[in-house]
């Protein structure tokens, strides 16, 4: 069995207004995070080899598709 640091993973979520404050607090991500965590993706070497991703960086985000796995289901 595999195991990863946490470091390994990021999660990264379309937050509305309708949300929490405590949950935009924990889980929204503003533009530059957002870049910045994609150049890491990106980087063949870095520790970032997993994005959990809803409702966002759907569409243009030029990273190479190695295995995807969509839930179609809300959590």
């Amino acid at each position: 069995m595999l195991n990863f640091p946490t470091e390994a993973s990021r999660v990264v979520i379309s937050t509305s207004a309708n949300d929490d404050y405590e949950f935009k607090q924990k889980w929204a991500v503003d533009k530059s995070q957002q870049e910045k965590i994609t150049d890491e993706f990106n980087t063949a070497n870095a520790v970032l080899k997993f994005l959990i991703v809803t409702a966002k960086l759907l569409t243009g985000f030029d990273a190479p598709i190695l295995q995807t796995m969509y839930l179609d289901k809300s959590l």
